[in-house]
C-alpha cells in the first residue's frame, strides 16, 4: 500500500474514533437530563400531594 492510503485511513480512523466519542456523550448527556427531569417531576409530585410548596429558585442557592 502506498504511504498516502496508510495516512488516509488512520485520519479516517482517528476522526471515526473521536466522533463516535462525541456521539456517546451526547447520548449520555441526554440520558442524564431525562433522569434529571423525570426524578424533579416526580419530586414536585411528591410536594404537591402532601401540600409543601417549594420554590425552584432555592436550589441554585447555596446553602
Amino acid at each position: 500500500m502506498a504511504s498516502s492510503t496508510i495516512v488516509l485511513i488512520e485520519l479516517l480512523m482517528v476522526f471515526g474514533a473521536v466522533i463516535a466519542f462525541g456521539v456517546w456523550q451526547l447520548r449520555s448527556v441526554r440520558r442524564s437530563q431525562a433522569e434529571d427531569r423525570a426524578r424533579d417531576a416526580a419530586a414536585q409530585g411528591a410536594r404537591s400531594r402532601s401540600g409543601v410548596t417549594h420554590s425552584s429558585q432555592d436550589d441554585d442557592q447555596p446553602t
